[in-house]
């Protein structure tokens, strides 16, 4: 399996590249966010081989990244569900977040601190360039969690 996640590590924003058979890259932001306010987090990686191809943003803000880890020596493919709020690795699930999350949106490309700035306090249409996937996470009841995007990504909750 491969893919990536997105998850808090002890309260840090962490990205989790990951390719069976291939190894693994991950870069922890240097912030921690257990103070009980919302925070807007976004992660870029611009498909290096290792972790300089990963930025963070809080709040629009780069920050300090640490713990690096390892290298990669082919390309990221997502081949597994993709875990929102817990990391997925094959069959198995884990780090289940704890806390409550609005808003996600998946881009394929990376994206600026502009663009993220300019974009993160509004709304979208679904029709943005680039856009795989968006959640308002506004059906109110129910199991499903609508693609606002026409790709059709329907999550489960």
């Amino acid at each position: 399996y491969s893919g990536w996640a997105l998850q808090l590590n002890s309260g840090q924003p962490e990205l989790y590249l990951y390719k069976s058979g291939d190894g693994y890259i991950y870069e922890r932001a240097a912030v921690d966010l257990r103070e009980g306010n919302w925070h807007h987090i976004a992660a870029t990686y611009n498909g290096n081989k290792d972790r300089t191809g990963i930025i963070y943003y809080v709040d629009g803000q780069t920050v300090t990244q640490t713990n690096a880890g390892n290298s990669l020596t082919g390309d990221i493919s997502n081949t597994a569900s993709v875990g929102i709020g817990a990391a997925m690795f094959g069959s198995s699930i884990g780090f289940y977040y704890q806390g409550a999350m609005d808003n996600i949106r998946l881009w394929n490309g990376v994206r600026s601190q502009t663009e993220i700035q300019s974009s993160m306090t509004t709304s979208i249409t679904g029709n943005e360039s680039n856009l795989l996937a968006a959640y308002d996470f506004e059906e109110g009841t129910g199991t499903s969690l609508t693609d606002l995007t026409s790709n059709g990504y329907v999550g489960t909750l």
